[in-house]
């Protein structure tokens, strides 16, 4: 489930192109079927991994790299198809190929 929390995060900073989000607990969970509570559990644990910041109704992204190791494999996958499809349309989004692949959940 954090994985897929991760992937949410990193493709709505990709975007917004920023690495302060408007971002309740709500939209995530939303978004991945859970309880926000849930939701919750996981952000506290990117915080405290040092992948985030959060605020009140805001997370903002402070280590995008390690986003990318927690998030499952199809992310990396879809961002290297979508820049090798549209060159330059993410140019500030890097993914991290040689990192280990973990499972979608």
């Amino acid at each position: 489930m954090g994985s897929r929390c991760c992937r949410q995060i990193l493709n709505l900073q990709g975007w917004l192109d920023r690495d302060a989000l408007p971002l309740t607990h709500e939209f995530p969970a939303g978004m991945l079927g859970v309880q926000r509570a849930t939701v919750s559990t996981i952000t506290r644990a990117l915080q405290e991994a040092g992948f985030i910041r959060q605020g009140r109704g805001t997370i903002a992204v402070t280590d995008r790299a390690g986003l990318e190791r927690a998030s499952c494999e199809s992310y990396g996958r879809v961002r290297r198809n979508i820049e090798g499809l549209l060159p330059h349309t993410d140019r500030n989004i890097t993914t991290n190929a040689s990192r280990p692949q973990r499972r979608c959940s």
